[in-house]
């Protein structure tokens, strides 16, 4: 099978191997594109899942289509060029992230609440209010008292939120609809981390990273929980948001590898 050799697309095999096809041989119709992809590239997939990609990618602008077929928007090569030249200069140039501060919290409740002085910090004084979630699990909004979520409903009114998470069991599902009723964009059973959680607050990048006995004992209640009756508030104050556990958090201030991680996870969207 040939190898890919264009900058990935998140996880969609299809829409990668869409653009090594368009790179080398446009317009195509997309019966043609659908017959590459599964004689030459060996893809198992229907025609109707890549008539599918290539609606996507259009959508998303990396594609046209004319009445001769499909082709790769320019503009989108030229954002891949661009891109490919500022990896470059950096790794030429490197600049080793600054790190900032190491905390170590006692709980989850403790580690969560540190964030709510940092987002307010950011509204407050910084022209980028956009902000980046990457975590295991959507964040637990049931730890919230009724002044945190004051607070966090007016910083919600003045910030971008883009969140992603790796598991999409109901708990999360649940916790999704509740972010989302504040106007943030959320995303789950996406991987974007393995057992820590990314937060980019303007340059500074923090990385939670939890105890193993934490991370099981998410895995556990969450999965046992099917709809809001099912949630035991004493059970996951008890094991998780109050559980006695060390949470320690990293803080790097990198402009580069922030505004990175932002485009990145912007154009996940």
């Amino acid at each position: 099978m040939p190898q890919q050799n264009t900058p990935t697309l998140g996880n969609n095999p299809t829409k990668q191997f869409i653009i090594e096809i368009l790179s080398s041989e446009w317009p195509l119709p997309a019966r043609s594109v659908y017959n590459k992809l599964t004689k030459t590239y060996q893809l198992s997939v229907t025609y109707q899942a890549v008539h599918k990609a290539l609606k996507e990618m259009s959508l998303q602008n990396i594609i046209t289509k004319n009445n001769d077929g499909y082709k790769l928007n320019n503009n989108w090569i030229n954002q891949i060029n661009k891109f490919g030249e500022k990896i470059k200069k950096d790794y030429e140039n490197p600049v080793k992230p600054k790190v900032l501060f190491e905390y170590e919290f006692n709980s989850l409740f403790e580690a969560y609440m540190s964030f709510l002085p940092e987002l307010e910090k950011n509204v407050a004084e910084s022209g980028n209010r956009t902000v980046i979630f990457h975590g295991v699990h959507i964040w637990n909004c049931l730890l919230m008292r009724s002044e945190e979520e004051a607070r966090l409903k007016a910083v919600a009114k003045n910030t971008k939120f883009y969140v992603l998470a790796n598991k999409s069991s109901n708990f999360d599902k649940i916790m999704k609809r509740y972010w989302e009723s504040y106007g943030i964009k959320v995303k789950i059973g996406f991987h974007c981390t393995s057992n820590f959680d990314i937060v980019v607050i303007g340059d500074n990048i923090y990385y939670l990273h939890y105890p193993q006995g934490l991370l099981e004992s998410m895995e556990t209640i969450y999965s046992k929980i099917n709809g809001l009756s099912d949630i035991d508030i004493a059970k996951l104050n008890k094991d998780i948001i109050y559980k006695n556990c060390r949470i320690f958090v990293v803080v790097n201030n990198n402009k580069s590898v922030a505004d990175l991680i932002k485009n990145w996870t912007i154009s996940q969207f």
